[in-house]
């Protein structure tokens, strides 16, 4: 997929894209096996609804592979939706929390690349993992010469660390006017056989401004002296 040149929305303050600082590499933890990452295999309804509401969908990942148990995280043209399973008068079904974009504020970029260096962790295996509430990771945006961070989900952080620094960068930057603490969601799963690779999936959120990226880090080279190559796309947005 072609990128677009970084541009700033009308509705991000002026500066949006100057420095923020880099997350380090955090522990991603193993636990269950990996959930079908198959859009045919939602609800037939719950996948008419969204993308009913959020028009052709850029982006999404669930979290289990019950289909009526699972959380979906979707992110289409018009808007995001967090869709997580509601029973209504003894019925199984799906609550949406659907949140709409601002007319033409969706952009995106891909980054290729190398992600920080060392980046193996302990415990990088199959993971099933959902990322919410948590202690924040700490930040420091004051005093002189300090760059600019922001306050995220553990579980989000240690994610976002993994990936290339202008990527990081790209997904960070608009969310500073937001007061310097951000929410999000995130989702991985680490293939070891037959090469080890990491699809992975993350959202930003602070005031208005939204970011969210997928993307595939391969290791290239073999073995643990192997290079974190990743491919990526990351994408803004300012909600209505």
């Amino acid at each position: 997929m072609p990128g677009d040149r970084v541009r700033t929305p009308a509705d991000w303050p002026a500066g949006v894209d100057g420095e923020v600082a880099s997350h380090p590499p955090g522990a991603l933890p193993a636990e269950a096996g990996p959930v079908d990452q198959n859009w045919e295999t939602l609800r037939p309804s719950l996948r008419e609804r969204l993308s009913g509401a959020l028009g052709t969908i850029l982006m999404w990942w669930r979290d289990d592979n019950d289909p009526f148990l699972t959380g979906v995280s979707a992110f289409g043209e018009r808007g995001m939706c967090r869709a997580e399973p509601a029973t209504r008068d003894g019925v199984a079904g799906h609550r949406l929390d659907l949140r709409l974009w601002a007319p033409g504020s969706v952009k995106s970029q891909e980054f290729r690349g190398p992600g920080p260096a060392p980046d193996r962790t302990a415990g990088d295996r199959m993971p099933r993992d959902r990322a919410v509430g948590g202690d924040r990771v700490p930040h420091d945006r004051t005093g002189p010469g300090r760059t600019p961070s922001l306050t995220l989900p553990p579980e989000v952080s240690a994610l976002l660390g993994h990936m290339p620094a202008k990527a990081q960068r790209y997904l960070q930057v608009p969310l500073l006017a937001g007061g310097g603490e951000a929410n999000g969601m995130r989702w991985y799963q680490i293939w070891n056989s037959p090469d080890e690779a990491m699809d992975a999936w993350l959202w930003l959120r602070a005031g208005r401004a939204v970011t969210f990226a997928h993307g595939r880090r391969e290791r290239r080279g073999g073995g643990s002296g192997g290079t974190a190559h990743w491919e990526l796309r990351c994408w803004r947005a300012t909600c209505t």
